[in-house]
């Protein structure tokens, strides 16, 4: 299971550092569209994560490769709500001929240690070069996110699997612009969609509360 697992974790960080080299060139076309999925795909950002540590002990070559390999292997095994960990599970069991008893406990055993929820990343790059990313988790949240030609953050929105919404716009320079939740569970009475603004420094500039019963609160705080 672990060679299994350790084979596509490696396979994907090939892809992950094409990926790296493909937005390095200049005018690529797919740049935008690249940086949206390495900003968003669960995997990838381990991989940054793991890399960044490889390269502070020093790591260089096949040894840096394999540190990122052991330290993403849990990561791999919970991508595309664990088809690979499955699919590699299925595999042992039957090429072992394990019985139905020693199957029923291998399968258990493969997912306490690989036990993290799984999940599936989706993406849409459009004409205009903007890209969409859906990362789908097996608890029914999802979280979306989306980017500009040139691979900026535009927005991201967190939708939980009871329908409540938290999201946030961004500025080109990364700051957030606004924020926003919304009781997509229509259990919170205090209000329906809650949205905050702000300035350039950072300061709310105003807040529109709105509730169920159709009435609202706003506050402008005329920063300027």
């Amino acid at each position: 299971m672990q060679g299994w697992l350790d084979d596509e974790t490696a396979s994907r960080l090939d892809s992950y550092e094409l990926r790296l080299q493909i937005n390095a060139l200049p005018g690529s076309e797919y740049k935008g569209s690249n940086l949206a999925v390495l900003a968003s795909n669960p995997l990838y950002q381990r991989f940054a994560e793991v890399a960044q540590q490889a390269e502070a002990l020093g790591l260089t070559g096949s040894a840096r490769n394999q540190y990122i390999v052991e330290n993403s292997r849990a990561d791999m095994g919970r991508d595309s709500n664990h088809f690979y960990r499955d699919n590699a599970t299925a595999h042992i069991v039957g090429t072992t001929q394990m019985s139905a008893a020693e199957a029923a406990a291998y399968r258990e055993h493969v997912a306490n240690t690989f036990h993290s929820p799984g999940y599936t990343v989706e993406s849409q790059t459009y004409d205009d070069g903007s890209s969409h990313v859906w990362v789908r988790h097996e608890d029914g949240s999802v979280i979306e996110f989306t980017h500009d030609l040139d691979g900026h953050r535009h927005s991201q929105n967190e939708i939980q699997a009871d329908g409540d919404q938290t999201g946030a716009f961004y500025a080109v320079d990364g700051r957030i612009i606004s924020l926003f939740e919304t009781d997509g569970a229509g259990d919170n009475a205090d209000y329906n969609t809650r949205t905050a603004t702000y300035d350039a420094q950072g300061r709310t500039d105003w807040i529109d509360v709105r509730r169920d019963d159709g009435t609202r609160d706003t506050t402008d705080y005329d920063q300027d």
